[in-house]
């Protein structure tokens, strides 16, 4: 694995990760892959799949660095709660969606769960 700081989809997928409940890419674009004629969608999320990863939440466009800390604050807080990986990410959402302060950046930068 290089060491770049930068993780590729072709380094993911080589990471061990079976037994893995749950990896969290906040980071922008982070749900967005290439197009291979033949072969799909290969991009990060893809990779944790491969990698053995059982659920994983990426971004599917921008978003501001203030949503995405309130909303992975929120989102961490009801899995400490208890609440179900995808519902958490659900109520999470919803909550954000209240907030005036934060509705544009939630719509401009979706996040979503796989798995």
């Amino acid at each position: 694995m290089n060491d770049d700081g930068i993780l590729t989809a072709l380094e993911a997928a080589q990471l061990d990760l079976y037994g893995t409940e749950l990896v969290v890419l906040s980071a922008c674009d982070t749900g967005v892959g290439d197009v291979q004629n033949g072969e799909g969608v290969y991009g990060l999320r893809r990779a944790l799949v491969l990698a053995g990863a059982q659920t994983q939440v990426t971004s599917l466009w921008k978003v501001s660095d203030d949503a995405t800390r309130a909303l992975m604050v929120d989102y961490y807080q009801r899995l400490l709660k208890g609440e179900g990986r995808s519902a958490a990410l659900h109520h999470a959402q919803l909550d954000m969606l209240g907030r005036p302060e934060t509705i544009a950046s939630l719509l401009l930068g979706e996040f979503c769960d796989r798995g």
